[in-house]
């Protein structure tokens, strides 16, 4: 959790990605880093991973080189904004999967690796390390590519306007999204600049916060909720002297409890 709202990272989510699934899913991609012999965890089948080279390794200090292109040099950046590609056999060709620097939540890799699998991102054959600033004009590009072309004035400033607050969500991307979630559905999430990214791109967002509908005091009491409006329950109900109110909020203080320790 951070600051009130579902920390984006992988353990929460719960959809199995199966070899009949149309495309990857986010799910499948949050958070683990690909090792060496081992394929993209994501439907859509595909052959076995190999690697094609060694990796490339940060320099010390702000630099790293790559060995793709001649050996040419990236722009001197942070190491930690510096990714590792895996480029895996893929639907009979060779893809690159970026892979992680440092553990946690990274919705910047998650949604490049997934426009790359689906073909809708492409890198340079042969490289092997990639910026964050490069992914990120990459994914303002997907953007950009991905607007319908039929659409109406107004329809279009509307659509223009949630491309600009997308993009001034991306530096976000690389720690994580504060979202709300709801929770009577698993693609229940409160609307907001972070969330457009997804829907401007077409890729499909979930959660695995749910009641168990067999519990049925907890199932009634939060399923028509968002994450905010149940911590606002726990905190209003602390200070009431009705018995009711307060054992509500001890119920959902509860499940919070047990979903942190269950992500």
């Amino acid at each position: 959790m951070r600051g009130g709202n579902f920390d984006l990272r992988g353990p929460a989510f719960t959809e199995t990605c199966t070899a009949t699934s149309p495309s990857p899913s986010l799910v499948c991609l949050m958070s683990e880093t690909t090792t060496e012999g081992e394929k993209p965890d994501c439907g859509g089948g595909g052959g076995e991973s190999r690697d094609l080279g060694p990796m490339a390794t940060p320099v010390d200090g702000d630099a790293a080189t790559v060995d793709g292109d001649g050996g040419r040099e990236t722009t001197p950046a942070d190491s930690t904004s510096i990714y590792q590609l895996k480029w895996v056999e893929w639907k009979g060709g060779f893809v690159p999967v970026i892979t992680q620097n440092e553990n946690g939540p990274c919705p910047l890799l998650a949604l490049c690796n997934v426009l790359l699998l689906t073909d809708r991102m492409k890198l340079v054959a042969g490289e092997t390390v990639v910026t964050s600033t490069a992914l990120m004009d990459l994914l303002g590009t997907a953007i950009i590519e991905n607007m319908p072309q039929d659409l109406s004035e107004g329809e279009r400033a509307n659509y223009e306007q949630n491309i600009q607050d997308a993009m001034a969500s991306f530096p976000k991307l690389q720690t994580g999204l504060d979202v709300n979630v709801r929770f009577d559905s698993v693609k229940g999430f409160e609307f907001t600049s972070e969330i457009v990214i997804f829907d401007l791109l077409n890729v499909p967002l979930y959660h695995g916060w749910l009641p168990d509908p067999q519990e049925k005091e907890m199932h009634s009491l939060v399923h028509t909720c968002s994450y905010n409006q149940l911590v606002e329950m726990v905190i209003s109900g602390q200070s009431e002297g009705d018995p009711n109110i307060l054992q509500r909020a001890l119920t959902v203080s509860n499940m919070f409890s047990i979903l942190q320790q269950s992500s």
